[in-house]
């Protein structure tokens, strides 16, 4: 996922593990949680080079991981900060999640998938859009990764409320295709649909699909990234999610 996010021969990806304190060093050898950490780090290494990727790693000790990890954002100054997460919980992303991304500087990228997952298996993706194009950039470069195999289909989804007049449907209709076209070329669709119910629309549909691709919004540093409405989705989709915060 982060080499599909990082542009070609321009950039490098630095894989970053964060073990916590040992509460007693042994006296021979590495503590548990280094090893393993040392181990994870090392698998990941294996299966970049086995795909002719060259990625650094970097593992730090630290008892305060997400403190830790904006500290080595802050320090390292990347484009993009990617979260591997395996599953989303509202005390998560309401909590030390949206800090994180609020003040990191980079963009951040958050996946929340199964180990096994792998990048390959998005056949047919999923992405809501609100009409706008905060997150194209970002969007369109991983888009353009998944579908160079041909073998994706690309949904955009926007929701409009019932009562919204036949002109502002056309137009955003015309809209979506618009941005279907300029994202995933020759692999999309845009689909709008009428219903005042924007999480179960987004949440039945998604049960299609083999990964859903979410924007964020991120306003300040004290504004909430992480509404009721997202929170909402996030935790009613049951396949992989992406979500994706440009940065200011």
């Amino acid at each position: 996922m982060a080499h599909a996010l990082a542009p070609r021969s321009v950039s490098r990806v630095l894989l970053l593990s964060v073990v916590s304190q040992p509460t007693e060093w042994p006296e021979v050898g590495l503590p548990a949680q280094l090893v393993d950490a040392q181990s994870i780090l090392g698998g990941a290494l294996a299966k970049a080079l086995s795909a002719d990727l060259r990625p650094e790693a970097l593992i730090t000790v630290s008892n305060e991981p997400w403190k830790e990890i904006a500290r080595v954002a802050a320090r390292y100054r990347p484009e993009s900060l990617l979260l591997g997460l395996g599953k989303l919980d509202k005390s998560l992303m309401a909590g030390p999640l949206e800090r994180l991304v609020g003040r990191t500087e980079a963009d951040a990228v958050i996946l929340a998938a199964p180990s096994d997952w792998d990048l390959s298996k998005a056949r047919r993706i999923l992405v809501p859009s609100g009409g706008g194009r905060a997150q194209s950039p970002i969007r369109a470069r991983l888009l353009g990764r998944l579908s160079q195999s041909g073998e994706q289909e690309v949904t955009f989804l926007r929701v409009v409320p019932r009562g919204t007049s036949s002109e502002t449907l056309r137009r955003a209709e015309k809209d979506l295709r618009k941005l279907a076209q300029d994202e995933a070329p020759d692999v999309s669709e845009g689909v709008v649909v009428v219903s005042d119910d924007v999480v179960a629309e987004v949440v039945e549909r998604s049960a299609e699909n083999q990964l859903v691709i979410l924007g964020l919004q991120r306003i300040g540093r004290r504004q909430k990234i992480f509404g009721e409405k997202m929170l909402e989705i996030a935790q009613g989709i049951k396949c992989p999610l992406l979500m994706i915060s440009q940065r200011k």
